[in-house]
């Protein structure tokens, strides 16, 4: 790039070849439909800023297929609460239909999967249970309902004596006579 610059010892402007820019601050805002870019650029490694070109912004005109000003910022369409904003078959377009986290789903479907969990539970109850699973599943209630034994004083007695005679009959043993 060719930049005309003022040599500060002689006070001439000279045609400079300039190799690197670099871009910064300040960030003027060009005008509308202006293709200058928003910041200000500079000699890399001076503070000597280049001033961009002129740019021509292209003159709008209004043709016969504009829209007034007046007709756009006029408020044509007003929602009531029993309006529906979107043609019913949209959403399942926008949502995904068989999402996992989908939350409202069609008074069939709904219907269709309770359907599938009766059947699914009718199964269940069906299955053949053999006599030995029988016994155990019996046990098992037993045991939830009765809960666990308890130990009466008379058998704690019974065990704590029966504890202190194998220790004294350890300490016995080990004895030299």
């Amino acid at each position: 790039m060719v930049v005309p610059l003022r040599n500060d010892a002689t006070g001439k402007v000279k045609d400079t070849v300039v190799k690197h820019l670099r871009g910064g601050a300040p960030f003027p805002k060009p005008a509308y439909g202006s293709a200058t870019p928003r910041h200000t650029r500079y000699i890399a490694g001076h503070d000597t800023p280049i001033p961009w070109p002129e740019d021509e912004t292209p003159e709008r005109k209004a043709e016969n297929s504009d829209t007034l000003r007046i007709d756009v910022d006029d408020v044509s369409f007003s929602p009531t609460v029993n309006h529906i904003q979107m043609p019913e078959g949209l959403i399942d377009e926008l949502r995904n239909k068989y999402s996992k986290t989908r939350r409202l789903h069609a008074e069939e479907y709904i219907q269709q999967k309770m359907k599938e969990d009766a059947e699914e539970q009718w199964k269940r109850r069906r299955r053949m249970v053999l006599p030995q699973q029988e016994y155990w599943e019996q046990k098992v209630k037993q045991e939830e309902t009765l809960g666990r034994p308890k130990i009466t004083e008379n058998t704690w007695g019974l065990i704590t004596d029966q504890l202190q005679t194998a220790r004294q009959g350890q300490k016995t043993v080990g004895v030299a006579t």
